[in-house]
């Protein structure tokens, strides 16, 4: 169950091995508290752009991700 401003934020492991360069679960997690109030779209953006800064050039692997918010109604 998620309660509502809630996030569930699934990772490949293109991401995952992608913490070597820096994208460590502290540097996600903080994106995602950056976010703020945001929605799945302002997480996913975020979190596509530190990939991008933190491997600094061509991707040797996929970046999937995959965001829920639970939206308060």
């Amino acid at each position: 169950q998620m309660d509502p401003g809630e996030a569930l934020i699934l990772l490949s492991d293109g991401v995952v091995e992608a913490a070597g360069v820096g994208l460590t679960p502290e540097v996600v997690a903080a994106e995602v508290g950056r976010a703020g109030d945001g929605g799945a779209t302002q997480i996913l953006e975020a979190l596509q752009a530190t990939a991008d800064r933190a491997l600094g050039g061509p991707q040797s692997d996929d970046h999937t991700f995959v965001v829920l918010k639970r939206l308060a109604v």
